[in-house]
């Protein structure tokens, strides 16, 4: 489901720290992450993770960190059995030399370190009698395999289940990922951090390949210098650095931990398992109706009564892409009964990690199904949620699978030590390769912050991450996230009924804080599509004052005032009016001159100038306008966000007067997701979002301009509401909900949708891009022509606006080259967004993972969310090149000249109508220019 809040981080509750509170933007929910090559999915995770982490003390984390030593293992013994032939002096026996004077590459000078722990394991072994559940292994020409997503990354070292296929490697069964480096010193830009992106993107994929795994490790090794890394789905931790060559107690010790963990201790959940083949071999996994592994997994409700549910099919996984956060799976189960035997009925499984201090959704969802309340308020709240047939936390070995007092063992790292984790250039200007060098110190990769450097304010703050803790949820019915469905009519059909949901859970004091395109579900019952709401672990009571505010939501779908964690609308009457006035004391210039020369004479200044007194500052709470306001973005997602590949079952007119402009619409759109500025702008301006409905297709503006109609009421009712948002009550937006939502939706579906319905994909996949030119920039001129609305509706301000042009309108016919379809300006097209990343911060969904597949160019505005499954990158058709002189076309020939696509506009203009107002692209105020030049 969607949406881990936009903050998971805190140092505190208290309102002075509530500005601290970053929006985590999701770079692993991106198409660069989805879609791109290794080098690009590994800069995205790495983006989420910033540019430090928390550094602990190598003692702490043998101490709270590694795995427990085996029972009869003493490490002073060890030593001492490893001097008799392993350690000779201070170093190694299998090191003759370091490694920064050895002989070969990396994975030859390190190959030795197979030998240092095989000597290690021989002499526990002899200690515990007994063998190992994990084996050191050296591997880094093979890729190990993938059962849910594709990885081509090859680590150089792991530690790996014995009890896994002999001969073959496969991610499911590495503890822990090693990277090494013969150096300590870098020489180039690229190998300052390059062990630490690979050893984190090994950890990251551990994670996100096997929902088995609650935590996993990592190491890595420059030269002597060797670090130890833990991460859970709270945080990433590193060790100080020690010399693997000469402390080799902490190395035993390390080693012997490892290779001796019980599987719950290197990271594995004992509550799942992996469904094997009966009659297979090879240890081979039973696969789903899908192809992906099936799992058995293990509800425990708050009784203690377990029950064991067998996966079908995978219904949503792409909250697991992160390292940090709620790691939400879903799948559709049925009941295992205790002789193995699989039920006929399905349910739907949620897996996740929660913040330990919040209500569980299950207990939130029994509150409100039991909240005394009037008949069709009840019908209402009984239809819209989900049905819980079981749920409560995991526990683990008897013990709640909490990410601090059982991962971590109640391990508090110093929030005052930081490890640099990348090099992030400000200002967007990079230090030269000299520079850097410079600068840099002898501690291996990374950088350890000295006392004095800790006094300097660092780019970026360590963090404290919230606690998590595991819990499962199995609901009754098996639903489909709205931004699955493909229909516009289905989609309003869903939104209506979540009217409904909202007017009725406001009904009851409480306030959603997570409406996105994830967490409402349509349901068909009895032949009828309704809404169940999801995600309620966030939802609250309005009067509720406990708890951490912070910003709930996911980006694209959240209030503008809850972004900033401030009220936007609270401007008196008394202001609007013009109370405060400069006084007309000084009246002429002759005035001015006098006091001017008595001010500089010293004499006394008897001007009265009155200064306003500030009120008392109001906290900010978020309340039921800031829901009403996230259904609105989801309309408008499906409007702005969205392209129109069918209208009553044929495809959509290609006519220039009838399809806009689809890359104004995708560089506002991009805006949109990618600034609160734009977003602000969008709701409150009277013309932002009214100018852009002609670049949509016309089979569609009519939709945009009845949620323009309910923008212009929902601002209203803020106004209204903030003249005293200390008293803003839980039913302040139910009129609004009845009496605006209700019938425009409705009415959208009515005169829009229910003769000919239309039918949507993502944006990328819109069909006017093959018959557009992206070079050709919308004029201002163009852009006033056919703004307005057919019929005239009123502004904020009441103006009246009339368009005899319409939908029908020829304005638009100068704004593109008409071009056959099938051809495109592939060269401008590869650079216009193609590297553009639009970052969303949803934490669930489901993909097709390609981020180790070939790098393709793509436009993409599209947030990559739960339960979508990406699509295939388009081929490109061959470049049509824009000259001055004539161009021929597959089908025909046509005669341009060049300076028709060279528009007197940029490319921010094209965006708003107006000046340096809103970037559409840089890429296409390049192509332009590149356009320019060639016709010069």
């Amino acid at each position: 489901m969607e949406g881990e809040p936009s903050s998971s981080a805190s140092r505190a509750n208290t309102p002075a720290n509530r500005s601290e509170t970053p929006v985590c933007i999701k770079a692993t929910q991106s198409a660069s992450y989805m879609e791109g090559n290794l080098a690009a999915a590994r800069r995205a995770v790495m983006k989420d993770l910033g540019t430090t982490a928390p550094e602990v003390d190598a003692d702490f984390f043998q101490t709270y960190l590694l795995p427990r030593l085996p029972v009869g293992v003493d490490i002073n013994q060890v030593v001492n059995e490893l001097h008799k032939e392993d350690i000779k002096g201070n170093r190694w026996v299998a090191f003759q030399k370091d490694p920064k004077n050895a002989g070969g590459k990396e994975n030859v000078c390190f190959k030795s370190l197979e030998t240092v722990a095989a000597a290690i394991e021989k002499v526990a072994a002899k200690m515990t009698g007994e063998e190992p559940l994990l084996k050191f292994v050296q591997n880094p020409d093979g890729a190990p395999r993938s059962k849910m997503r594709t990885s081509k990354s090859r680590p150089d070292g792991f530690f790996i289940r014995n009890s896994g296929p002999k001969g073959r490697f496969r991610w499911m069964d590495i503890a822990l990922s090693a990277e090494y480096k013969k150096v300590e010193n870098v020489t180039t830009k690229d190998d300052l951090w390059q062990d630490v992106r690979k050893v984190i993107w090994s950890m990251h994929h551990c994670m996100r390949e096997d929902a088995r795994r609650r935590f996993t490790y990592g190491l890595t090794i420059e030269n002597r210098t060797m670090r130890m890394w833990f991460c859970s789905r709270t945080e990433l931790l590193v060790s100080t650095p020690i010399d693997f060559m000469s402390e080799h107690h902490k190395v035993a010790h390390f080693f012997v931990a490892m290779m001796y963990a019980a599987e719950h201790e290197a990271g594995w959940d004992p509550t799942m398992e992996y469904v094997r083949k009966k009659d297979g071999s090879d240890d081979e996994l039973e696969p789903d109706i899908e192809g992906k592994p099936r799992l058995d997994i293990d509800v425990r409700d708050q009784n203690g009564t377990v029950v064991r549910y067998r996966t079908i099919r995978w219904l949503s996984d792409d909250g697991a892409n992160g390292l940090r956060g709620r790691g939400t799976r879903v799948w559709e189960v049925c009941i295992l009964s205790d002789d193995g035997e699989e039920g006929v009925d399905r349910f739907a499984l949620k897996d996740q990690y929660i913040d330990a201090d919040r209500q569980r959704e299950g207990m939130i969802i029994e509150e409100l199904r039991n909240t005394e309340t009037d008949n069709a308020t009840r019908d209402i709240i009984d239809r819209s949620l989900l049905t819980v047939e079981h749920h409560g936390d995991v526990y683990v070995e008897g013990m709640l699978d909490h990410t601090r007092n059982l991962m971590t063992r109640r391990g508090e790292p110093n929030p005052h030590f930081s490890f640099k984790l990348q090099q992030v250039p400000e200002d967007g200007v990079e230090e030269t390769t000299t520079a850097k060098l410079s600068k840099q110190t002898p501690a291996g990769v990374g950088h350890y912050q000295t006392p004095e450097e800790l006094r300097t304010p660092p780019a970026q703050k360590n963090f404290t991450y919230h606690a998590k803790v595991h819990y499962r949820i199995v609901f009754k019915e098996v639903c489909k996230p709205i931004h699955e469905y493909t229909s516009l009519k289905d989609v309003f059909y869903v939104l209506v009924d979540a009217v409904l949901a909202l007017v009725a859970l406001h009904e009851l004091g409480w306030v959603h804080r997570d409406i996105s395109i994830g967490n409402l579900l349509g349901f068909i019952l009895n032949g009828v599509l309704h809404c169940k709401l999801s995600d309620l672990e966030y939802a609250k009571r309005m009067d509720d004052r406990s708890g951490h505010e912070i910003r709930t939501g996911t980006r694209s779908f959240m209030s503008v005032e809850v972004y900033n964690l401030k009220y936007r609308f609270t401007s008196s009457e008394a202001e609007a009016k013009g109370a405060n006035l400069p006084p007309n004391v000084i009246d002429s210039n002759q005035a001015a001159l006098d006091w001017f020369e008595s001010f500089h004479r010293g004499s006394p200044v008897n001007v009265d100038v009155p200064i306003s007194k500030d009120g008392p500052r109001v906290p900010f709470r978020y309340n039921p306008l800031n829901d009403i306001e996230s259904l609105w973005w989801v309309a408008i997602y499906f409007v702005f966000n969205r392209s129109v590949v069918k209208v009553g079952g044929e495809p959509p007119s290609m006519d220039a007067s009838q399809r806009g402009h689809y890359f104004t619409q995708e560089a506002y759109t991009r805006d949109l997701i990618a600034t609160p500025h734009a977003r602000f702008a969008a709701l409150t301006d009277k013309d932002d979002l009214r100018e852009e409905i002609i670049y949509l297709h016309a089979a569609i503006r009519d939709i945009a301009r009845h949620l323009n109609e309910i923008r212009k009421k929902l601002v209203s009712c803020y106004k209204e509401a903030e003249k005293k948002p200390g008293v803003i009550t839980p039913t302040i937006g139910q009129d609004l909900l009845r009496g605006v939502f209700l019938p425009f939706f409705g009415s959208i579906v009515a005169k829009n949708l229910r003769e000919k319905d239309i039918q949507v994909d993502i944006l990328r996949n819109d069909p006017r891009q093959y018959v557009e030119n992206p070079l050709e920039i919308p004029t201002q001129a163009d852009r006033k022509d056919g703004v307005t609305d057919d019929n005239g509706p009123a502004d904020d301000d009441g103006t009246e606006h009339n368009s005899d042009e319409g939908d029908q309108g020829s304005s638009l016919a100068t704004l593109t080259r008409e071009v056959s379809v099938g051809d495109v300006a592939a060269e401008a097209t590869a650079k216009d967004g193609a590297q553009g990343v639009i970052v969303e911060d949803s934490d669930a969904g489901r993909s097709v993972d390609k981020a180790t597949g070939p790098s393709a160019p793509q436009i993409s505005t599209e947030p990559i969310v739960e339960g979508r499954s990406t699509r295939p990158q388009r081929k490109r058709a061959p470049p049509v090149r824009y000259t001055g002189t004539e161009y021929n076309l597959k089908k025909g020939t046509a005669s341009k000249s060049a300076s028709s696509s060279s528009a007197p506009t940029t490319a921010t203009q094209a965006a708003t109508g107006q000046s340096n107002t809103k970037a559409a692209t840089k890429s296409s105020t390049k192509a332009k220019t590149k356009a320019k030049t060639k016709t010069k």
